[in-house]
This record gives C-alpha cells, sequence and structure tokens, in this order.
C-alpha cells in the first residue's frame, strides 16, 4: 500500500536472528512499522510455550459442588493448577465450553480462581496437558476435571463472568442461548505458582453435561 510518510528501514535488510541487535524502520510521524509475520500466537506455539488442557470430549455432568462458589477440595468442571513449586507462570489465553444436553441450571458461568497455596495439593490432575506444538515438551501445570482437588485446595473466589448464561430449559437445536463460548482472556488471567484458574456453574441444571478447555502460554516465573 502506497504511504508517502514511509522512510526507509534504518538498518540493513537482513533477516532478525534471535540474540541480535537490529535497527528497525519507522514513518515520518515516529510511527513504529511492523509486519505480522505469522499468526498472533505461532510465535509462543512454535516456542512450545502453548497447552491446552480439556474434559473428556464426552463431557461432564455438572454436580452441586461445580456449582456456586467452589469449596475447598471440591470437583470442578474443569481446572488448571500452576503448582507452588513450577517455577513458571500460566497466562490464561482461551476458555470453551459446549453445552452437551440435559437441562442447564438458570445463571451465568463463571471463573474462579485461588492462589498462595505453598505446599503440594494432595492430589494429581486426571487430565493430560498436551502442548500445542505436536512433540513438543510436557508442561508442569496440572488439570482437573471432576476430580477433588486435594485437601491443600482452598475455596476458590469469582474472578469474573464467563461468556455463557443460558436459560434453564432443555438444550435442543432451537436453544440459541445455550451456543458454544468461547472467552478470549488473552493473557489477561496469570496464575503464578500456587494458584488456580476453574469455570464454575451458576447451578446443578438436570443432567446437564458440558465439554471444556482452557488454553494458556507457560512462562518463566518473574516476580
Amino acid at each position: 500500500m502506497a504511504d508517502d510518510r514511509i522512510v526507509g528501514a534504518a538498518g540493513p535488510a537482513t533477516p532478525l536472528v534471535d540474540g541480535n541487535s537490529q535497527l528497525v524502520g519507522t514513518s515520518r510521524d515516529g510511527a513504529l512499522r511492523v509486519a505480522q509475520a505469522h499468526a498472533l500466537l505461532g510465535e509462543l506455539a512454535s516456542r512450545q510455550k502453548i497447552y491446552a488442557a480439556s474434559t473428556p470430549q464426552a463431557g461432564v455432568t455438572i454436580i452441586a459442588e461445580m456449582a456456586g462458589t467452589i469449596a475447598a477440595n471440591k470437583q470442578t468442571i474443569l481446572s488448571v493448577v500452576n503448582p507452588f513449586n513450577s517455577g513458571v507462570q500460566l497466562h490464561i489465553l482461551r476458555a470453551y465450553l459446549v453445552h452437551k444436553s440435559g437441562t442447564p441450571g438458570g445463571g451465568a458461568f463463571a471463573l474462579q480462581t485461588f492462589t498462595g497455596v505453598t505446599t503440594a495439593l494432595g492430589a494429581t490432575g486426571n487430565i493430560v496437558v498436551r502442548g500445542t506444538r505436536t512433540g513438543g515438551l510436557p508442561s508442569q501445570a496440572q488439570a482437573f476435571s471432576a476430580l477433588a482437588l486435594g485437601a491443600s485446595a482452598p475455596a476458590h473466589v469469582l474472578l469474573r463472568a464467563f461468556p455463557s448464561g443460558p436459560f434453564g430449559r432443555a438444550l435442543d437445536g432451537l436453544a440459541p442461548d445455550a451456543a458454544p463460548a468461547v472467552d478470549y482472556i488473552d493473557g489477561e488471567i496469570v496464575l503464578d505458582p500456587g494458584s488456580c484458574v476453574s469455570i464454575a456453574a451458576p447451578a446443578t441444571g438436570t443432567t446437564h453435561i458440558v465439554t471444556a478447555s482452557f488454553v494458556f502460554a507457560e512462562l518463566p516465573y518473574t516476580n
């Protein structure tokens, strides 16, 4: 696209190599010129930093302890835990929720968290955390679904709403309010070691089955 304000690159036209510095070009009004060379999260993924944790594909039946405020050492729809000794931060990027069958309880789903755990939870996650780059390195995170989080897990607190709030009626093709939900968190939730984020239902409903996923980046811990 033609732009009379563009100034030539202030440096050699050589590839930018990891670990080397290079001058960059600017426009006449001082703006930095950038070009997206790959997909938005492609850099993190290619460096084996993005992971996903999902409930079983068949879904999870919501029970009472998965709804409302999640009490200490209770089951959840899906939780991602950053262990106290992990040495990393988990930057939550996306959360997904699919309503499969049954009658949802009325109200909005939510993201809830706990933090400050300084010992092992006393339970091991039952969900395999997988890198989005195939053949990538294993994650430090643990993931739980329909499994008690362990004796050291405190009660959760409400963090914020999750964009799904179906009306309390049987799921069918005419219930657009029960459509799959995607929460574009984009890293605004960061789990330090000893922290957890979970998806919580508003109410139990009747045989309400859902499938859920978290996608997150694992990065070095900085305090």
